[in-house]
């Protein structure tokens, strides 16, 4: 079997193969998906003009208006038939994006899978929070706060070993104010054998390291070194077991992570625990719940590409796991 390395080696030859499954793909997409696209794009249009009406009413009564005047009366008329009419028409948009998300997500799910020769297969999550953050807190990746969980997309793939990757955001929620703690992509990997030891990786300008280095004092995790680490100023390693460290950090492992970091230098966050490969990976660009409305191919390429590279790095990386 062709690896993905071996088969994508480039992010250009990634985005070639994601553009040909796309041009094969798009007159049916777009032939399915036009009465619900036109619907999204009339919907945001009225919105837009929703808003813009809504705002300029409330500017009009603070600076006309007062409260014993007939004109703060129909002025309080309009702005209420406004915030109706923002309601309706912001449900409707919603509504479109969410048929528009399932139907892209079906279609780039399978040039993704036939891009990378691997069994994908994509799911619409719905689990309580509490399950949520028992799922996150398990992977002993999340140092900061949080108390709600939004996931969307999950992708299933069987290659070199099971695992999952799904698309979440972490929000640390106060009486008045939110603060987004993590949004991108959390991959759950189940490897062949449980391993005798934690190892935990971070990469140069994480916050994760510097506030878990009281965690790690207060347990049998350290930091440790690798050999063959020329990149221990970039990448850093805690673990209770240096000999687990050095069977599943190779040096080519250690050389594709160091490749995907250097690409715009987010930190990724990984953990190998038990049985399981957990690698959390930042995507500010992923909305969750909505698609592109897009009927463009450039815009449907670029929209494909945010979901389709991150796949293609941790499918990469994991290839070079050896337990």
């Amino acid at each position: 079997m062709v690896s993905v390395k071996e088969g994508l080696p480039t992010y250009e030859s990634l985005e070639l193969a994601i553009g040909v499954g796309l041009k094969n793909a798009l007159p049916l997409y777009l032939a399915s998906t036009k009465a619900v696209r036109e619907k999204s794009v009339t919907s945001k249009k009225k919105v837009i003009v929703g808003v813009a009406l809504f705002v300029f009413l409330i500017v009009v009564m603070a600076a006309t208006g007062s409260p014993e005047s007939g004109f703060a009366d129909m002025a309080f008329i309009a702005v209420f038939a406004v915030a109706i009419f923002l309601i309706y028409h912001g449900y409707q948009w919603f509504k479109a994006g969410t048929e528009i998300n399932k139907e892209l997500a079906v279609v780039l799910t399978k040039i993704i899978s036939e891009a990378f020769g691997v069994s994908i297969q994509h799911e619409t999550v719905v689990i309580g929070q509490n399950e949520l953050k028992k799922d996150i807190e398990r992977t002993g990746l999340i140092s900061e706060s949080f108390n709600q969980v939004t996931i969307d997309d999950r992708y299933c793939l069987i290659h070199q070993y099971p695992m999952t990757i799904k698309e979440i955001s972490l929000t640390e929620k106060g009486s008045k104010s939110s603060v987004v703690v993590f949004s991108g992509f959390v991959a759950e990997v189940n490897l062949p054998k449980s391993l005798t030891g934690e190892v935990y990786i971070s990469t140069e300008g994480d916050t994760f390291a510097e506030s878990s280095i009281d965690w790690w004092n207060n347990s049998d995790i350290q930091k440790t070194t690798l050999e063959w680490n020329q990149f221990e100023n970039d990448l850093h390693i805690a673990t209770n077991n240096p000999l687990v460290t050095r069977e599943v950090l190779t040096p080519d492992f250690m050389v594709d992570l160091h490749s995907w970091w250097q690409e715009d230098k987010k930190p990724i966050r990984i953990a190998f625990k038990g049985n399981k490969m957990f690698i959390l990976f930042p995507e500010t660009s992923i909305r969750l719940g909505f698609a592109t409305d897009a009927a463009e191919f450039e815009a449907l390429q670029e929209y494909a590409m945010q979901v389709a590279k991150p796949i293609w790095r941790i499918l990469c990386l994991v290839e070079e796991v050896r337990v």
